[in-house]
This record gives C-alpha cells, sequence and structure tokens, in this order.
C-alpha cells in the first residue's frame, strides 16, 4: 500500500493540467542544447547588428554623432 501511494504523486502531473507545463520545461531545455539555435544565441548579439544592416552598419553611431 505504501508503494501505490508513492507512486500516485508522480503519475499527478498528467491528472493536473498546471504540473504538465512543468514537465514541458525541463524537455524544452535539453532541446536547445542539442539544437544550433543555443550556440546562435551567444553570437547572436553581434549578428543581429549585421543582418539588419550589413550594407550600413555604422549609421546607427553616426545619429549619435550628429546629436552631439
Amino acid at each position: 500500500m505504501t508503494q501505490p501511494q508513492d507512486i500516485p504523486p508522480t503519475i499527478p502531473p498528467p491528472d493536473l493540467p498546471g504540473e504538465v507545463p512543468e514537465r514541458l520545461p525541463p524537455f524544452e531545455t535539453p532541446s536547445p542544447v542539442l539544437d544550433p539555435e543555443l550556440p546562435t544565441p551567444h553570437p547572436s548579439p553581434e549578428p543581429p547588428r549585421p543582418a539588419s544592416d550589413p550594407s550600413e552598419p555604422t549609421l546607427p553611431p553616426e545619429p549619435l554623432k550628429n546629436r552631439s
């Protein structure tokens, strides 16, 4: 009787909709680790700039000088 009681607490997740979402987060964490998107976040800071204006990456700094 003690074993069955210990198992229910582990099966409640499917019963409670609030617990199901908690199980998803853990799954998403390992997914990105293997996904090539994880390594992208690191270099993401730099690529975003050239990706937006690879022809005029100095445009943003120009307006700042004009203000001066």
